[in-house]
């Protein structure tokens, strides 16, 4: 191991750790009931599993009355010309040294505004 390190050859070294090094341990799972007492026996730890999976997806009925979403929400938009400040605002907070996007503006436009 030490001639693998000094040699720097880390494929040998890890092979070297992964062969004589400790052993992967099994899965081992304490499984509680639901007062956070352990269970031991293999039957009850798959039933565990059942009411567990049931109470996670077992879900309330919908309430019967409810709010009615409207068919048509209007929606508020301006549509006044923006002013240059306000573009210059927005260039700016673009990542800069970024690759053009879609809108294919180049890094060279927001070095522009600055």
């Amino acid at each position: 191991m030490e001639r693998a390190a000094t040699v720097g050859n880390f494929r040998k070294l890890f092979h070297l750790i992964r062969v004589t090094g400790r052993k992967a341990l099994g899965v081992s799972e304490t499984i509680c009931e639901a007062d956070g007492s352990p269970i031991h026996n293999q039957q009850r730890r798959l039933e565990r599993w059942a009411e567990h999976f049931k109470a996670q997806f077992s879900w309330s009925p919908a309430p019967a009355s409810h709010t009615a979403i409207p068919a048509h929400v209007p929606w508020f938009v301006t549509t006044d010309s923006s002013s240059e400040k306000e573009i210059r605002k927005e260039i700016q907070a673009w990542s800069r040294h970024k690759a053009p996007g879609s809108d294919g503006l180049p890094l060279l436009y927001l070095k522009m505004v600055e």
